[in-house]
């Protein structure tokens, strides 16, 4: 027998209903390559998209806790889980390119989305391979995220966006040099934020409170780190620690699987992940995400996610799109493989219920010192 739950209280959240069949004792497909039901449905997801302007709510699945059924793990480790199906109704949002005019910056990587310049992107390059290390098996468990309740909730959460957390390398073009904040630098902003009585939350918290209402601390924001690189946690992660924060790694999965020295190893993800930090998925090698098929999608982003799994033991929730770059169908495809929401490249601090998949940053440069980031704070958070 199957159980089936309809989830109609998403409607009001601006996106589609997701309706959801699971089986008794959570049976699941155990490859990526197993996931054709969920790819079929997809396509239809998608064509029924472009045929009559169809799309996707982010609704999170509620499935029996361990207390309840020890034999339930709480996420399927190698896939979507064979009996979804998932019908979809309403519209597609008119305004996903919309956003708060952007704070002046300069052209980066990773600071500009949708048509406005040509933003270059991470490309995969030759390095030294290392031999890969032997990672233990040590699945975090996690919380599961309630239903949202139908209430359309807005809080002004400030999500600061760093990268590189290291003094830029000699020779190194403008790009790198406005993603490469330096350690000294960095421990000024955390001591500015403790200083000034801010709360580091994770992107879990934000979406409970957003959905359910749950409470926030004093003052709350996000620290989010893109792209994993390995001084995150030789650098940014002692200096967290110092100072009681926490925060938020996106990871591009493809590099930490090649060994890349210059990205994050599995070994210091679930260190990252056993001392409170939240662990995100970054696409497995950084495209852009807009205007792709299916399967490619799929690869990237359901890939990526099982990436993180099978390599830290991990289910990543949250997704921040390779240099801001997405559309309709990015969205759908998330959530179809059970991601809660995503952080974008859009300058704000203003977060809804509405668009979780569309959750905005500020983005910080390389040059920038306390003075830039009291401005930034005051200049979004002021009324």
């Amino acid at each position: 027998m199957r159980h089936v739950k309809q989830l109609d209280k998403g409607r009001k959240f601006g996106y589609p209903v997701m309706r959801i069949e699971t089986l008794p004792g959570g049976g699941v497909h155990n490859t990526l390559t197993r996931t054709r039901t969920a790819l079929i449905i997809a396509v239809i997801a998608v064509s029924l998209i472009i045929a009559g302007g169809l799309t996707m709510v982010p609704v999170p699945e509620q499935v029996p806790t361990q207390a309840q059924n020890p034999d339930i793990h709480p996420e399927p480790v190698d896939g979507l889980r064979s009996a979804i199906d998932a019908t979809l109704e309403g519209g597609v949002p008119d305004d996903l390119s919309q956003s708060k005019p952007k704070l002046q910056v300069a052209p980066d990587a990773e600071v500009i989305a949708g048509e406005d310049a040509d933003v270059p992107y991470l490309q995969p390059h030759a390095v030294p391979v290392p031999a890969a290390e032997t990672v233990t098996p040590n699945i975090v468990r996690e919380p599961l995220l309630p239903p949202p309740d139908g209430v359309v909730r807005e809080a002004d959460v400030p999500i600061l966006m760093y990268h590189y957390i290291s003094e830029p390398p000699a020779g190194a073009d403008k790009i790198r040099i406005g993603l490469s904040v330096p350690p000294s630098a960095f421990e000024g902003h955390l001591r500015y934020l403790k200083e000034h009585g801010y709360h580091t939350i994770s992107l879990h918290q934000l979406l409970l409170h957003l959905t359910r209402g749950e409470p926030l601390p004093e003052k709350p924001i996000i620290l989010t780190f893109d792209d994993g690189y390995r001084d995150n946690y030789e650098n940014a992660f002692p200096l967290l620690q110092k100072y009681g924060f926490t925060a938020t790694f996106f990871l591009i999965t493809n590099f930490i699987d090649e060994g890349r020295p210059a990205y994050l190893t599995w070994n210091q993800v679930k260190q990252l992940a056993r001392s409170g930090n939240e662990i995100g998925a970054h696409s497995r090698d950084h495209p852009d995400l807009r205007g792709k098929d299916t399967d490619f999608l799929v690869w990237q982003i359901l890939g990526s996610k099982e990436a993180i799994q099978n390599g830290a033991g991990i289910t990543p929730r949250f997704f921040s799109y390779p240099s801001g770059k997405y559309d309709e169908n990015t969205i759908a495809i998330l959530a179809s493989a059970h991601y809660w929401g995503a952080v974008t490249v859009k300058q704000g601090v203003h977060q809804s219920s509405a668009k979780p998949f569309e959750l905005q940053r500020i983005r910080i440069d390389g040059s920038y010192g306390v003075n830039e980031l009291d401005w930034l704070l005051n200049y979004y958070l002021e009324p």
